[in-house]
Order: C-alpha cells, then structure tokens, then sequence
C-alpha cells in the first residue's frame, strides 16, 4: 500500500559528505545582520553582493564569514576561480575556530583542488577538523580509507590522534571511534563497539551522538531494543539542540512509541524541528493539517508546509503534493500535477516518487501540466 501525504517516518542519521555548499540560509527578516543577508543573497545567486556583505562580516560568528568567502573562490561564483585565495581564508577560518574550513582545505588536499593531491595533507587537517569538533571529517577519512588512499602509517596516525583526544575526553572523538567501528574503518567492524563508544560520547555530552544512540536502541543496532531508553537518548538530543533528534521525539509522540500518544506534544516537537531547517518535519505538520491530526484539518496550512518541504529540498514534501494532487485530498485533482511532482522527487533521488510515476502509468492519459 502506498503512503499517503504526510505520512510520518522515522529518520535515519546519515552524515553527508562535505561539499563546497554550505548547508544553510537565511530568510529576509528585518534586523538580518550583514553575514544573514549575505546569506540571502547567495541563496539568489546575487553572489558578488554575498561576498561584499561577508567581506564586512569577518571577524564575527567564528569564521562563518571566511569560511563563506572562501566557498565563493573555490566554487568561482561572482569571482574568478582561485583555489590558492580558498585556502588563505580557509586558514582564516580555521584560525577564528571554525571546524567545517579545516575540513575544506582537507578536500581540496584530497581533490587536488589546484595544489595537488595531496593524501597525507588531507588527512592532517580533516583530523584537525574533527578535533574541532565536525563529525563529517571522520567520513571524508572513511571514505579515503575505502578508496584504498591511506597507507598503515596513516592509519595508526588516525587512531593515535583519536585516542589522545579521548583521553582528553573530547566527546566528538569518542562519537568517532564510534564511526569507525560502525562502518569497519581503519578498525575491525563491530556495532557492538561501535555502540559503546557512541554511549561513552552521549554521556560525555555529544548532542549527535546522544541521537545517534536513541536510533540504535530503537531499532536494535549493536544492542537489545529498547523504545524507552531509545525516547530518552531523543529527548536528550533534542534538548540539546539536535534537530534529527527534535524529529524523532515528535515521532514517537504522534504514533505513541515508548509513550502516550500525544498531538500536541508531536506538533511541538515538530514545529522545533522545522525551525532548524528539517524538511521532514515540514512535511510532517502538514500531514497533520491534511489529516486532522491534533489541529483543525486545514487543507490551505498542509499545502503551505508541504511546499515550504518541497522548496527547502524535501522530497517528502514533493512526494505529498504528489499524492494531494493525485488523491484530490487538500488540492484539486489533476494528476498531471501530480506526476510534475513525482518527477522532482525522483529527480532528487526518492525511489518512491520513481514507484508513483509507474503508478500513474497504469491510469488515464495526462495532458502536461499548467506551471
């Protein structure tokens, strides 16, 4: 049976590789500070205004600015391509405290980004980034690590460094250990080691290693299920700041998982989440619009958060507009729309947008959509 919009799911974590992107933007709201509007302005492709705004922003919010400035010459976007000027404001970065930049000068090492490859440099700064705390780098190490890029020195190196760190009781180096051993880099695979590191780093306060736990007791990996312990890992997360974790906690509440069942407390949890950017959670509060879930049903809010889903990346959002369109529920029928969207949701890699155009296939003739 295929879902219907809206339909909530539980989130896997998965930690993206680094790109040159960055990962968010800000909305025009009056008083947006220089490094906010610079933001803006890149999300419009006004990139020459982006750098003229961040150029005025250096020297605050620990090297967010550089770091921005930096994207801008190595992606060559309203400057010419310069990756030798990256690096300088990279560094800068770097020098500010800013993790992600470590990280970035380590991919251009690695992608000989105009300076040569440079494997053994690579991982010198993604080790400084995850020192500093960017639970990313470790992936980018992996994913070296499975391309057969480091040699037996390297790895000990790797390890030595990590576990300086957690003598130190840096958190973020023990929720790498816990990466390693999950996915069977540099060390032996083993989930169950991988479990108790990731708990040694939740109880020395890693907010995504504190997420990372409550999925692992609720679906049992490298340790006994245990929904109760799983909501009390989410909740920790959550308060911490977690927004996968904001989520998941809003999840259990609206399908009453280690709970009472709980709209309200649901909707809470998941209009939190969307406030820090989760387009799940977008498209969760529409679902409950459409469906009466805790609110008044009100099919004019579920297709404002399914579109604000949908615009934000969500192919969740995209796969309900689909299904409003095709089903007629909170939009008028039409299912040449309806196959409009469930072409950017497979686009956008969502398979089940690929199941939905077969779908389509077996009803009547489309004519093309009206934009």
């Amino acid at each position: 049976m295929r879902n219907q919009p809206g339909q909530m799911r539980l989130l896997l974590i998965v930690l993206p590789l680094l790109l040159f992107s960055g990962t968010s933007c800000a909305t025009a709201v009056s008083g947006a500070t220089k490094y906010e509007r610079g933001l803006l302005a890149e999300k419009e492709r006004h990139y020459r205004k982006a750098m003229a705004l961040w150029r005025a922003a250096v020297g605050q919010r620990g090297g967010s600015a550089e770091l921005r400035i930096g994207n801008l010459y190595a992606k060559g976007k309203g400057v010419s391509q310069d990756y030798r000027k990256a690096m300088e404001w990279y560094r800068r970065a770097v020098m500010a405290g800013n993790a992600d930049a470590a990280a970035k000068i380590g991919l251009l090492y690695e992608i000989s980004g105009g300076l040569g490859k440079e494997p053994g440099a690579a991982v010198k700064w993604y080790l400084k980034s995850a020192t500093m705390g960017d639970p990313r780098a470790i992936c980018r190490i992996g994913a070296m690590y499975k391309r057969k890029l480091l040699d037996p020195s390297e790895c000990r190196r790797i390890l030595a460094c990590l576990r300086q760190a957690v003598t130190a009781r840096k958190a973020n180096a023990m929720f790498d250990m816990a990466t390693l051993y999950n996915n069977g880099w540099i060390v032996p695979a083993s989930t169950t080691k991988g479990a108790a590191w990731l708990e040694r780093a939740a109880r020395a306060g890693c907010a995504m290693a504190m997420a990372e736990l409550g999925l692992n007791y609720e679906f049992g990996f490298g340790m006994a299920k245990n929904i109760q312990k799983a909501r009390l890992w989410y909740l920790k997360a959550a308060t911490a700041g977690n927004t996968t974790a904001m989520l998941e906690v809003g999840v259990l509440y609206a399908n009453g998982m280690g709970t009472r069942r709980d709209l309200a407390r649901a909707l809470f949890w998941f209009r939190k989440a969307a406030r820090a950017g989760s387009t799940e959670a977008m498209n969760a509060i529409g679902g409950m619009y459409a469906h009466g879930e805790g609110v008044k049903p009100n099919p004019a809010m579920a297709v404002r958060w399914y579109r604000r889903s949908a615009a934000n990346g969500g192919t969740g959002g995209m796969m309900s507009m689909g299904y409003a369109y095709e089903w007629g529920t909170v939009l008028p029928h039409n299912l040449a729309k309806a196959q409009a969207w469930f072409k950017k949701a497979a686009a956008a890699g969502n398979s089940e947008g690929t199941e939905a155009l077969e779908e389509l296939k077996k009803l009547e003739p489309m004519p093309a959509a009206r934009k």
